[in-house]
């Protein structure tokens, strides 16, 4: 049976590291730490550096499937150019759906059946 480690003192430059190439995903940074998920997790957001690296990693992953659609766009995929127009061009009118935007004030009429609901003030 393996001991499990308690305690971890993992340094900033530790995490940075574990969180490089791991496509922002905890699992694999905690893999690559030696540590469970909850530790791993609490490790990248205690410092500012690794939350940075955190986002970094993120935002770089969805840079490369952006960069995948762009090719399947390119290589004619109608399903990706079909779903590409409907989520983000959908502020120039593509969308399988109508989106309706009210201002102004709202209001209600109900009847409720069975409640007695005299105003205190009127009897």
């Amino acid at each position: 049976m393996t001991e499990r480690v308690s305690e971890y003192n993992f340094s900033e430059e530790q995490i940075i590291e574990a969180i490089q190439g791991s496509c922002g995903i905890i699992s694999n940074i905690a893999e690559s730490l030696g540590c469970d998920w909850s530790t791993a997790k609490k490790y990248v957001n205690k410092y500012e550096v690794t939350k940075q690296a955190y986002s970094d990693e993120s935002e770089r992953v969805i840079d490369k499937a952006e960069s995948k659609l762009q090719a399947a766009i390119d290589n004619g995929d109608m399903q990706m150019v079909k779903w590409y127009l409907a989520t983000i061009g959908k502020k120039r009118g593509f969308s399988e759906k109508t989106e309706i935007q009210h201002s102004g004030e709202v209001s209600s009429n109900f009847t409720l059946i069975g409640i007695d609901a005299k105003d205190k003030d009127s009897e």
